[in-house]
């Protein structure tokens, strides 16, 4: 029997969008109706207070030309219009061109679109396929990346000690996602290289562009073929490195990219200073509450390895685990084997377990996706919210989870999250008790 109820992995659509979102010189023109709207407003404010892919004036980053498939066959018109007033008013840096997945099958000519829409050379074109009904967010995100590694214009000159960062996982322009940047990079500088360039960080295609100067591409999971372009485009040294996420990854991505550096000596240093400096910060924390506390997670593939891997070295159960992929691009990773996985499960499903888990005694705080608001509510368990979306956590300052500043701030998150739990059951249970004092002082009326 087959489960055909809303799914809980975001779509191919949206992971296009968030790559936009994070690119501030970037467009994307769709063939396919004006539902786009509506997928654009999950990104633009809801879950990225920061979002400029909507503007006032009408003049928005993400448009579409608002036709069914029913409207495609045998007119460009609409498509070659709206790829000419993008690319007039927003004189974007780079432009993509994609179509739904119905638009798609229905034979829909991007590559004619654009020549007949004659862009300018300033703009850098790229068309994409959409992968929508055999994948999901993580490839719109990787694939209009690695088409952009392809055809953006490089800066020519190789600088010893530079790097470029591609494939972290930059979901918004708040101060998670900023924060994220902000940590790699101080890890790349730790060890006495310079990142000159991430893919990506909210900057526009000029940042981007400086990954021409890099003598070593640091590849991280989310955009493993985009970092294999710009390696073979510029000759760099292409390594590939683990999603920092807790003390031992973040150890692995130091010493990974020391040993391709000559930075051995400054990556033991480094990795000392920090863990003495990360173990410190949350000792006492742990001590008190670690034993108490089991924790759900709800997030990618590689967020999720990472994160279970972290929750368990900091002394916390983690006996339920959700994967935001669809279940035909993904294999369960060694950190995950053995657990109770849920790979791209159903709203229900989600609910059903996380309820389950409670009950029971084995969850009381959930991290990961908004998506699990609802089941969270559901359940009585707290929800800390990262990656994507985000529905009621929003960042104006610092708020990191990768890198030894990440562990730190994730261990916070999760005290105060099992803190506000144990109120709110204490506040339950005095409820009960003056409700039953109201009954005794009833009766002796």
């Amino acid at each position: 029997m087959h489960d055909f109820s809303a799914r809980l992995t975001p779509s191919f659509m949206e992971g296009l969008l968030l790559l936009v979102n994070s690119i501030s010189d970037t467009a994307l023109a769709v063939e396919g109706p004006g539902c786009l709207r509506t997928k654009m407003l999950r990104v633009f404010r809801n879950h990225d207070l920061q979002s400029n892919l909507y503007d006032p004036s009408g003049n928005h980053r993400v448009a579409s030309n608002d036709r069914g498939p029913a409207r495609v066959m045998g007119s460009l018109g609409p498509l070659v219009s709206l790829i000419r007033k993008m690319t007039e008013q927003l004189q974007p840096g780079a432009l993509l061109v994609a179509p739904f997945a119905s638009q798609q099958a229905m034979g829909a000519d991007l590559d004619k679109a654009l020549r007949e829409a004659a862009v300018p050379d300033s703009c850098s074109c790229v068309t994409l396929a959409n992968d929508g009904l055999d994948g999901d967010w993580l490839d719109g995100w990787a694939q209009a990346l690695a088409a952009l590694a392809r055809s953006l214009p490089l800066v020519a000159t190789t600088s010893p000690g530079a790097v470029t960062i591609v494939g972290n996982s930059f979901w918004r322009n708040e101060g998670d996602s900023m924060a994220d940047v902000q940590e790699l990079e101080r890890l790349v500088s730790g060890l006495g290289l310079q990142a000159v360039s991430v893919w990506t960080k909210g900057a526009d295609t000029g940042h981007l562009a400086r990954a021409g100067a890099s003598s070593v591409v640091a590849s991280l999971p989310f955009a493993t073929e985009a970092a294999a372009a710009l390696a073979d485009r510029t000759g760099a040294t292409l390594v590939p490195l683990p999603l920092p996420v807790g003390l031992e990854a973040t150890g692995q991505f130091v010493s990974k990219l020391a040993a391709a550096t000559g930075q051995e000596e400054r990556a033991e240093a480094l990795i000392r200073k920090e863990s003495a400096r990360t173990i410190h910060a949350v000792k006492t924390a742990l001590a008190l509450h670690s034993d108490d506390i089991n924790v759900g997670v709800l997030a990618d593939p590689y967020t999720a390895a990472g994160l279970t891997d972290c929750l368990e070295q900091l002394g916390f159960a983690v006996p339920l685990v959700g994967v935001l992929r669809v279940a035909g691009r993904y294999s369960t990773s060694e950190v995950l084997s053995g657990k109770r996985v849920l790979v791209d499960p159903s709203f229900s499903t989600w609910e059903e377990e996380l309820k389950v888990a409670a009950v029971k005694e084995e969850v009381q705080v959930v991290v990961g996706s908004g998506l699990s608001d609802v089941a969270c509510h559901k359940a009585n368990v707290e929800l800390v919210e990262i990656g994507y979306p985000c529905h009621l956590s929003h960042f104006l300052t610092p708020a990191p989870l990768l890198g030894y500043s990440g562990v730190v701030c994730l261990t916070e998150r999760i005290i105060n999250a099992y803190a506000r739990q144990l109120a709110r059951q204490q506040m339950d249970v005095a409820a009960g008790w003056y409700g039953i004092a109201e009954d005794k002082s009833g009766d002796n009326g």
